[in-house]
């Protein structure tokens, strides 16, 4: 299980590819195990994308049996993130995530434990 806050973990991007080889540290402020496996992740240092500033991400695991609670036992797991922004950052309400899809950022990439 995934710590609920103030675990430092990891993000190393691998798309899109205009972002090149990125890693992002941050901190997990909220998990959640069900019904779908997410965590908000608070990025150390915020970052600019297409014009649109970003601190907050909603990351989830890439591909089933791979979840991302292995990070506890220092497993890097495949992962997807949302970069969040607007109202819904400030909500931290992990299941409106659907109210951010739709041209915002989206990224693949990979989490482990910092």
């Amino acid at each position: 299980m995934i710590e609920q806050t103030a675990k430092t973990v990891r993000l190393m991007i691998s798309e899109p590819w205009e972002m090149g080889d990125r890693t992002f540290t941050g901190t997990i402020v909220k998990s959640q195990l069900e019904p779908v496996e997410r965590l908000l992740l608070e990025i150390d240092a915020p970052f600019e994308h297409a014009g649109v500033s970003y601190s907050l991400l909603l990351v989830s695991p890439r591909h089933e049996g791979h979840p991302l609670s292995r990070i506890a036992a220092g497993d890097a797991v495949p992962c997807n993130a949302l970069g969040v922004t607007g109202p819904a950052s400030a909500s931290h309400d992990l299941m409106d995530a659907p109210s951010w899809r739709g041209g915002g950022l989206v990224l693949i990439g990979t989490l482990s434990s910092a």
